[in-house]
């Protein structure tokens, strides 16, 4: 019982322990490490509406974005334009099919997935349905970095495709909003001649 006078003399035994325990510790199973895919609702066995967990959203708009839509359409009205609000960018953008190799379709959905999960506030459209400019109506919650970086995101997406995308941040006018309105269709004008 030296040890128990001698605290000290235990330490290298306890070294040895632990060293062999993180050597050779028990590794998880890899099977249950993976991923359990996701569930899958099966459209041709349905449960009841009951079971079903939606609810309806008070509004499609927040109250400043609402405000900021009635200000757009009436700007838009005159000039022959129609606002969308809430509009999948999947359903403005396309990534091009000959990112998929047929073995391995990763590039494709890179690129498709950010865009088929994100949408812009609101989107102008001319007479026949072609797209002058998206419009981004930003406020505090785009200041932390995760929105920050979506913003960026959006702005690049924009820019690659050549759709301009007007940000109006904290405050808007009627005369601001006219502003970007005529400055978005003068460049549709001079896209449609190009």
């Amino acid at each position: 019982m030296d040890f128990l006078s001698n605290p000290a003399s235990i330490l290298p035994a306890l070294i040895l322990v632990l060293v062999f325990l993180t050597v050779f510790r028990r590794k998880p199973c890899k099977r249950l490490r993976r991923k359990q895919p996701p569930m899958r609702l099966d459209y041709a066995d349905l449960p009841p509406a009951e079971s079903f967990p939606y609810r309806l959203r008070p509004s499609l708009l927040s109250p400043r974005e609402y405000r900021f839509f009635c200000i757009l359409s009436g700007v838009c009205k005159s000039r022959g334009l129609r606002v969308y609000p809430k509009v999948r960018m999947g359903d403005v953008f396309w990534v091009p099919e000959t990112l998929k190799d047929g073995k391995d379709d990763e590039r494709f959905w890179y690129w498709f997935s950010p865009i088929a999960k994100k949408h812009i506030d609101f989107v102008l459209a001319d007479g026949q349905g072609a797209f002058v400019c998206g419009i981004e109506v930003d406020d505090a919650s785009h200041d932390n970095p995760y929105a920050k970086g979506v913003d960026a995101f959006k702005d690049r997406v924009f820019l690659s495709a050549g759709l301009p995308l007007y940000r109006f941040r904290y405050s808007f006018s009627e005369e601001s909003v006219r502003q970007a309105v005529s400055h978005a269709l003068e460049k549709h004008r001079n896209r449609a001649t190009d």
